[in-house]
Formats: structure tokens, C-alpha cells, sequence
């Protein structure tokens, strides 16, 4: 049954093998990294919150400390720290949003061009003088308002150009935080949004020098970006399910769409993952991605609102017990200190994400923020009858398994080296036309002396 998998350098199903070692071994990683800086984050605040002063030779002993305790650890223990700690920094970040846009007052704060989408949810108005409807969020009509949000979070993000010197940079996202203090590695800066999709839909088609910030996660659901999200969610209901919803109460009483499809950022000013720029030539990444979930049961209904994720549809069918009634994230964490003001940066190449055949001269391999971030050793295992497989294919390629193991951690994925590859010709292509161009101008200049 193996021969015809095995007749091949690489068989199907060993190529199989390889893309979920890899698999296995990317979310080993970010495991390790979110219980990492949540950790380091844990044992640094309370110094910061009471004002205690720490040298930096103490501060780096405690982090080396952290890096130790937490690589002794299993991989689900870090799932289990990463998890518990970016859900109450959610919560932490929910609550100012919840009371600001459920606040009386708001009622006497509207602009005079623009009504509340919602009584009850304020983080929308709606323009109505014109024939064609616009949405404006909250935080657009009255920006005083994120100093609260600043002062209560810690931080807020703003848009403005971007500090690489690069023509296609166009706009990023800035820190700016309470005081001027600076945000430990470890804190939730935001969330990368979107539509949650199954690992088994098929993604929208787009074009392949074009790009695309599809994200996976580890359980590989993809964070669809790309999608506007509707406006209210309701708690526990799919995508699908709020439009069999709607559809249902227009039929049955008249009425126009009560749900509105907006950007991300409307629901929630901290959604800004999708807008977040590559770092540019050797400068170091200052965020990483790190995903986590969100019980169905763990906010109220009316925090639902401001989480800017929903599902696709109901994913019941397609998962373990285990895994439902959860909604899936993607969060956005300081890798280091961070002062305010600064741009918030993480590595494209370093994130699975739907596309990967551009050609850009920006799009190069970042340098490490810390080797802190990298664990010890990882401890991801093949399965047996896999181990099985390749002794077989020893036997006909003189391949050993250890060999092989150690190729499949120490090189890049494929798509890495194809984005490598692509990258270097591109620059290479443009340093021959310079030098060609440099060189016709010399020969003209000659010319022109002569005559």
C-alpha cells in the first residue's frame, strides 16, 4: 500500500507528514511565546504599577528567570497561560469600551448629521441626510474620547504615515500611552480581526502578486481580515445564522436589514492587527501574534459587541466537544518594551498567512526582537506509524529520520524560502537596471565631452 507513495523523493503522504510536523511545531511556538510574554509581563507589573524602581540588571534577571520556569513547562501549560492571562486583558479592555458606549450622556453628545444605529449601542452613528448611508464610528464624532480609553486601557493606537521610508508604506499604527509610560512585553496591544473561517472553506481567490492578510491560527481556522463584521452581533450566532435571522424577521414583519456590515475598527479602536506594517530593513519586530479563544460564556452580551471576531458558520460539525463554543482570536502583544509614540511592527514572513507570490523589495526576513523568544528545544513528536513510513523510505533512499527531523526545525517553510528567492531576484533585477542606466549616463557624459 506505501509503494506508490514511497517511489518519489518525497511521497504524497510523507509531504503530508512534513506540512503537520510543521504544523505541530508552529503551534509549539506560539504557545510558548504568548505564555512567555504574559508571564514576563505577570512578574514586571507590579513593580511598574507601584511605582518601585528596577535597574535593568534586575529587570533582566527576572525575565531570564521567567524564561527558564516557563520552558520547563508542557505545551498545554503554556496554552493554559497564555490563554487565562489575554483573557483578562480582553476583559480589561472590553470594560472602558462597554461603559463609554453605553453611557447616557452619549445621547446628548451626537453629532447633529449623523443618528445612533443603536439606542443601546452607541459606537455607531449612521448619517442620515444623505440618500446613500454612512456609517461614522464613535470615536470619529467625538475623539476625546479615547483619552478615557487611554487612561483606563493604558494605551490607545492611532493611523498616521508610516515612519518607513518606503513609497508603498502608506499609513501605520502608533502607540500612545497614558502618561508617556512605557507598555511591557507581554501586553495586549490590539487584535488581529475578522471573520472566522474553517480550515476546510475555501478561500476567496485574489490576485497572486497581490496582498492578502489571511491569517491561520494553530488549530489552522483563518482570520478572514478582509470581511466587514456585522453590526450588532448577537451572542453565540454565526455569520450565517444573524443573516437566516434577519432574513426571517424582514419576511415575516416588513421591515429593512437590522444589521449593518462596517470595518473592524468600528467595533472596537484596538482592532488594528490587519493594518499593522512589516518592520522595514533590519529593524527587529516590536509585536508578535499570538492566538488564544474565548469562551462563548465568558463576556456578558453586551461585551459581544466589541469583540471584533465572528464565525463563519456553525463549526459543530467539524470539530471535538472540546473545541465548541468557543470564539477564536488572534492577539496582538508587545515583544518588548514599547515607549509611546513608537510604530508597531511583527514579521509577515514569520505569520502563516494566505499569500505568499509577491515580489516586493520591503518583504525581507526581520531580524530576531530577542532569542528569549525562541524555546530551548522544541518537543514536538512524529507519530509512530509516520516514523514507520520513513524507515521505509531509508531503506530506499538512504534518508534517516533523525536527518530528516532536524531539516524540517531548522529550515524555513517553503514558503519562507520561496518569498527569500523571489525578494533577492527582484532586488537583484533592480540593481543591474540602476547599474546599467548609471552606466549609460557616464557614457553619455563622455560623449558630450568629446564633442
Amino acid at each position: 500500500m506505501l509503494t506508490p507513495f514511497l517511489g518519489k523523493s518525497k511521497g504524497k503522504l510523507l509531504n503530508l507528514v512534513e506540512r503537520k510536523t510543521r504544523h505541530m511545531m508552529y503551534s509549539e511556538t506560539v504557545a510558548y511565546k504568548g505564555a512567555f510574554l504574559t508571564s514576563v509581563r505577570e512578574k514586571l507589573l507590579p513593580y511598574y504599577k507601584g511605582g518601585v524602581e528596577i535597574d535593568p540588571q534586575q529587570e533582566e534577571d527576572i525575565i531570564r528567570e521567567v524564561y527558564d520556569e516557563v520552558n520547563d513547562l508542557f505545551i498545554d501549560e503554556h496554552w493554559m497561560i497564555s490563554n487565562g492571562d489575554l483573557l483578562e486583558q480582553t476583559f480589561a479592555m472590553l470594560s472602558p469600551l462597554k461603559k463609554i458606549c453605553t453611557h447616557n450622556k452619549l445621547k446628548w453628545y451626537t453629532d447633529e448629521n449623523y443618528d445612533l444605529m443603536h439606542p443601546n449601542d452607541f459606537q455607531i452613528h449612521l448619517r442620515s441626510e444623505d440618500l446613500v448611508k454612512e456609517e461614522k464610528s464613535l470615536w470619529e464624532v467625538k475623539p476625546e474620547l479615547l483619552d478615557y480609553l487611554k487612561k483606563e486601557v493604558g494605551h490607545i493606537v492611532e493611523y498616521k504615515q508610516s515612519n518607513i521610508d518606503h513609497h508603498e508604506a502608506g499609513d501605520g499604527i502608533f502607540v500612545k500611552t497614558h502618561n508617556g509610560q512605557s507598555l511591557l512585553p507581554g501586553t495586549l496591544l490590539g487584535f488581529y480581526p475578522g471573520v472566522i473561517r474553517s480550515q476546510f472553506t475555501k478561500l476567496l481567490q485574489h490576485n497572486e502578486e497581490s496582498m492578502n492578510f489571511n491569517i491561520k491560527r494553530y488549530d489552522s481556522f483563518w482570520i478572514d481580515s478582509e470581511a466587514l463584521l456585522p453590526y450588532p452581533a448577537k451572542q453565540n450566532l454565526s455569520l450565517s445564522e444573524l443573516k437566516k435571522s434577519v432574513n426571517f424577521l424582514n419576511s415575516a414583519i416588513g421591515g429593512e436589514d437590522c444589521i449593518e456590515f462596517v470595518d473592524p475598527e468600528y467595533l472596537n479602536p484596538y482592532a488594528i492587527g490587519h493594518k499593522i506594517n512589516h518592520p522595514p530593513p533590519e529593524v527587529a519586530a516590536n509585536a508578535e501574534l499570538v492566538d488564544f479563544d474565548i469562551p462563548y460564556t465568558w463576556f456578558p452580551e453586551e461585551y459581544r459587541v466589541h469583540l471584533p471576531y465572528i464565525d463563519e458558520k456553525d463549526f459543530h460539525g467539524e470539530e471535538s466537544i472540546a473545541r465548541k463554543n468557543i470564539l477564536r482570536g488572534v492577539a496582538v502583544l508587545a515583544s518588548r518594551f514599547i515607549e509611546d509614540g513608537e510604530e508597531i511592527y511583527f514579521d509577515y514572513l514569520k505569520q502563516p498567512m494566505a499569500w505568499r507570490n509577491i515580489t516586493e523589495d520591503w518583504l525581507v526576513l526581520s531580524p530576531p526582537s530577542s532569542p528569549l523568544l525562541q524555546k530551548k528545544k522544541l518537543t514536538t513528536e512524529v507519530p509512530l506509524l509516520f516514523k514507520i513510513m520513513l524507515g521505509i523510505r531509508d531503506l530506499k533512499l538512504g534518508e534517516k529520520f533523525d536527518t530528516w527531523y532536524e531539516r524540517i526545525e531548522a529550515e524555513p517553510p517553503s514558503f519562507e524560502l520561496k518569498s527569500r528567492k523571489k525578494v533577492t531576484k527582484s532586488v537583484k533585477e533592480r540593481l543591474a537596471l540602476k547599474q546599467e542606466e548609471e552606466q549609460k549616463r557616464i557614457s553619455e557624459g563622455k560623449q558630450d565631452e568629446k564633442e
